[in-house]
């Protein structure tokens, strides 16, 4: 159907943390050795920024080592497997920092500070990513729910994360229970599933009554992009597409109401992801039989100023539903269309395959 479902740039709620971003976060060590590891951190911060990415991984590996509190000696290490994976390119020894680190979750949950520094969990997030690469969903979900079960510790003892709210600890809570849900389907274990996507899509919607506007923004957002996570895994892996066309329904109607919101920034929010909301409403409709709704949802989908990137795909989509219809010149002409916007559309994995067949890749 000309769509990927482990390519989508929403699979995750991104929590995912860059390096710079990780090397940009100002802190201050529990240990004996607070002034003398942030100076070399910064040392560190300053080799990445010129991208002496060798450096910076002998300094930050020298950082772990000091007579540090165990939650900032799990920091350096997730930060240095954030390194050695996405600048060195190193994977295993990105999964050696990331274990490292991972197993000092119990150490620092030993702390009993008023805050602490939570960059552990990214090690989690690096070796559950891993893991759902290899289709380990499984392995992936331990990893996550260790994530989990930190920042619930950390919320229920009254806790704070180092440069974080109390918001921003729950939404990083949540974005880890979606990547577990998700995982929960990919692994066919659909009542858990059900479960924890029912249970998150409830915690968004307490968001949205908060006069906090980016607690608002989020709720709307965030609630929308996991009901459309529900939705795909129904259709993949439980392959329920009734199921998947009545959640489709209730997306769209609940972001008709967003977009109509006085509030710029859930409307403005809501606008920018539409064209990826209604290319899947357009799939998803193409596969349960209904073309007609999904011709009209990809020319929906075509008028929103954001939607350049998404136009080879729905335009794709357009084509098969045509093609369904028997209606095969405008189809053909869909396809052609989608080989100007992109000519390498059909090498990407299992995009394309119903017209290029039809009409091949030319």
């Amino acid at each position: 159907m000309g769509h990927n479902k482990t390519s989508l740039s929403m699979k995750r709620i991104p929590y995912i943390i860059s390096l710079a971003c990780c090397l940009a976060l100002t802190s201050t060590t529990h240990g004996q050795t607070a002034t003398d590891t942030e100076a070399t951190f910064e040392l560190g911060r300053q080799m990445v920024q010129n991208r002496q990415f060798k450096k910076a991984a002998a300094l930050l590996d020298s950082i772990a080592q000091l007579n540090i509190s165990p939650d900032y000696k799990a920091k350096y290490l997730a930060i240095n497997g954030i390194l050695q994976r996405d600048s060195l390119h190193n994977t295993p020894k990105a999964l050696e920092y990331f274990q490292k680190a991972e197993s000092l979750y119990a150490d620092i949950m030993k702390l009993r500070p008023k805050e602490v520094e939570t960059s552990v969990v990214y090690a989690s997030m690096g070796l559950g990513a891993q893991a759902d690469s290899l289709k380990q969903y499984a392995t992936a979900i331990s990893h996550y729910e260790k994530a989990i079960d930190f920042i619930s510790h950390l919320l229920s003892e009254g806790i704070r994360g180092a440069n974080m709210s109390d918001f921003d600890l729950t939404v990083m809570q949540y974005s880890f229970e979606q990547s577990r849900a998700i995982d929960f389907g990919h692994n066919h274990q659909f009542e858990d599933a059900e479960a924890a996507f029912e249970e998150l899509k409830y915690n968004y919607s307490q968001f949205e009554l908060s006069p906090d506007t980016e607690m608002l923004m989020q709720g709307w957002l965030f609630g929308c992009i996991c009901r459309q996570q529900y939705i795909l895994m129904y259709e993949y892996d439980k392959q329920d597409i009734t199921k998947a066309l009545e959640e489709t329904k209730a997306l769209l109607e609940k972001l008709l109401r967003g977009l109509s919101s006085d509030n710029t920034a859930i409307s403005e929010g809501l606008a920018y992801q539409m064209p990826m909301f209604l290319y899947h409403a357009a799939r998803i409709n193409l596969k349960a039989g209904t073309p007609e709704q999904a011709v009209k949802l990809c020319g929906n989908a075509m008028m929103w100023s954001s939607a350049d990137d998404w136009k080879p795909s729905i335009t794709n989509i357009k084509g098969e539903a045509l093609l369904s219809q028997g209606k095969e010149d405008e189809a053909r002409q869909c396809w052609e269309e989608v080989l100007k916007l992109n000519p390498h559309f059909y090498d990407n994995k299992n995009s394309g395959l119903v017209l290029n067949k039809k009409f091949g890749n030319k």
